[in-house]
């Protein structure tokens, strides 16, 4: 659920996404980045594999050809950061779609300090 401003209310908006086996993906209320991103790598032939859409515009994509793209809060981009220039790689973040400090990140083996 995502919200926005009209006139000083705040109203929710339901967003969801569906990816089939064959490649194929619908969906509605998306942050335009993604949605745009979306459009663009279907009509490449490069398929979402996993999603995962959280508060705000926030949200964490993974293509069927190993590529990611995201837009996370703060908090999770900097603990990304960390994983990153200990040698890990980021391979999903599973987003709370209500609360921007609950997450779960999925890397591979980091390098020793």
């Amino acid at each position: 659920e995502q919200q926005h401003r009209d006139n000083n209310k705040i109203i929710a908006t339901n967003s969801w996404i569906i990816l089939a086996q064959d490649g194929r993906a619908a969906w509605k209320n998306l942050p335009t980045r993604l949605s745009q991103k979306l459009e663009c790598r279907l009509s490449n032939g490069s398929a979402p594999m996993e999603i995962s859409l959280g508060p705000g515009d926030s949200y964490f994509v993974r293509f069927l050809d190993g590529t990611v793209d995201y837009c996370l809060p703060a908090k999770i981009a900097r603990v990304c950061d960390r994983i990153e220039k200990r040698g890990g790689t980021i391979t999903n973040v599973c987003l709370h779609p209500d609360i921007s400090h609950d997450f779960l990140i999925r890397h591979t083996e980091l390098m020793p300090r």
